[in-house]
């Protein structure tokens, strides 16, 4: 049997060679694009943070929110959900508890760890 880790490498090398996660890792995103990401990733740990998390230290909402209020005081403007996201968090909202544990582990597990593969 594989580990999860063998199983899921080659996801993790194909995310990790997306023009734009490159661009981000590479710290190469504008502020605008920056926000825009920020906005996406607001509107799907709001869907997910209904529900209980295994740890209050995932939340991640009250951090996302003090750097789009930053990105916004410089003059950006933060108003666009795409479409794939708006679906994307409607679909999270219609889980159970038990059912949004897997979009735990990838929307923040996965990001906290950068996609790092070790």
């Amino acid at each position: 049997m594989q580990s999860l880790k063998e199983a899921t490498n080659e996801k993790h090398r194909l995310a990790e060679s997306m023009p734009f996660n490159q661009r981000m890792i590479n710290a190469q995103l504008s502020k605008e694009e920056y926000l825009l990401y920020l906005t996406q990733l607001q509107c799907i740990f709001k869907a997910i943070e209904v529900h209980e998390l295994p740890s209050d230290h995932l939340r991640r909402i009250t951090s996302i929110e003090l750097d789009i209020k930053e990105l916004t005081n410089e003059g950006y403007s933060a108003e666009n959900i795409l479409t794939s996201t708006q679906k994307y968090a409607s679909y999270l909202a219609s889980l159970s508890g038990t059912q949004v544990l897997p979009h735990i582990y990838l929307n923040y597990l996965a990001l906290a760890y950068g996609g790092a593969n070790n």
